[in-house]
């Protein structure tokens, strides 16, 4: 069974193009952070302060080994920016499916975000004559920095900076099934 998994920073637009990729496949689409929040009761931001990011990674490990041994059809999966931070992650996504890398800049992912700054892992204090969008913009860059390895496990990697879902989408399924016929 061949699963699609999505992976990417926060705000690179994995759970809105796994809908859209899912609905043109005819796939079941699943959000690992939003099997989370239904497990929980509680939105991500508040796993993260309430529980602690050992604590999340511990229950996003748990939904993707489940949802993937109840599978019984291909899926999209979008996963957490971090999910591939585990190495038991990685080897089952791996050993699963295939992996797409949602790529957009850093510029972009922060004015996607700006607003919605509720990330712990944003949480950020500004350095001297650091203001804090430049704080932010750091932060972004150091976490981008450390799931760098795990995304580039992918299989695809599609930018998502100033691109229609539509044209994501059309580009996502063009690669993957070039990278279908030469597996």
């Amino acid at each position: 069974m061949s699963h699609l998994f999505l992976v990417g920073f926060s705000w690179s637009g994995k759970t809105t193009v796994g809908r859209a990729l899912a609905r043109r496949l005819g796939r079941r689409f699943v959000d690992t952070d939003e099997e989370i929040t239904r497990l929980t009761g509680l939105p991500v931001p508040a796993v993260f302060r309430q529980r602690g990011e050992t604590a999340f990674r511990t229950l996003e490990r748990r939904v993707i080994r489940e949802l993937l041994n109840g599978a019984s059809r291909p899926m999209v999966i979008a996963l957490g920016g971090g999910a591939l931070l585990d190495r038991r992650n990685r080897e089952l996504v791996r050993r699963t499916g295939s992996i797409v890398w949602l790529t957009c800049s850093q510029r972009e992912i922060y004015r996607r975000l700006r607003d919605k700054l509720d990330r712990p892992l944003l949480a950020v204090r500004p350095q001297r004559g650091e203001t804090y969008a430049v704080a932010v913009r750091r932060r972004i860059a150091e976490l981008m920095a450390d799931r760098l390895p795990g995304y580039r496990l992918a299989d695809l990697r599609v930018s998502t900076t100033g691109k229609t879902v539509a044209e994501i989408v059309d580009t996502l399924i063009a690669r993957w099934e070039g990278h279908r016929g030469r597996r």
